[in-house]
C-alpha cells in the first residue's frame, strides 16, 4: 500500500513546479486520500484538488481505484475581496485491477496508463476538449 505524500507536477509552462499537498490520507476502503494546491492562499473550496478512493469488488476478486479531479477558475470581488469559483474543469477515472493478474501485468499497466495521459497528444486533447480526428 503506498504511503501518502505530496505530489509535484509541472505547470503549463513546463518548468514551474506545482505541489499537490497531502491534505488527508485515506483511512480505509472508500475513504478518499485528498491533495490540494495549498500554496494558493485562497479558501480550500477554491483550490485545485485530487481525491482517490479504493475498494475491493463485491466478489473480492478485483481492486477498484477511483479518482476525481477539479481545477477551478476563481474570481475575486473587487469590492469585498471575496474569492469565489467562476467555473471548473473536472475529471474522473476508474481502474479495475483483477487480483489474479501477474505482477508484471500490474506493473506494466501502472506505468503505461499514467504515461499515456501525460503524452503530448493527450495534453492536446485536454486543452482542446476534442478527441483526435
Amino acid at each position: 500500500m503506498p504511503q501518502m505524500a505530496d505530489i509535484t507536477v509541472k505547470a503549463a509552462n513546463g518548468t514551474t513546479d506545482v505541489i499537490y499537498a497531502n491534505v488527508s490520507a485515506s483511512a480505509g476502503n472508500n475513504v478518499p486520500a485528498i491533495w490540494q494546491v495549498t500554496a494558493l492562499t485562497t479558501p480550500a473550496s477554491t483550490r485545485p484538488e485530487l481525491r482517490v478512493t479504493s475498494v475491493d469488488s463485491k466478489d473480492g476478486t478485483k481492486r477498484i481505484v477511483r479518482g476525481q479531479y477539479r481545477y477551478p477558475q476563481t474570481v475575486t470581488d473587487s469590492t469585498t475581496g471575496i474569492v469565489s469559483v467562476f467555473g471548473s474543469a473536472t475529471g474522473d477515472f476508474s481502474l479495475v485491477i483483477d487480483k489474479a493478474l501477474s505482477k508484471d501485468t500490474v506493473d506494466q499497466q501502472a506505468a503505461q496508463l499514467p504515461n499515456l495521459l501525460v503524452s503530448a497528444l493527450m495534453k492536446a486533447v485536454f486543452q482542446s476538449g476534442y478527441a483526435p480526428t
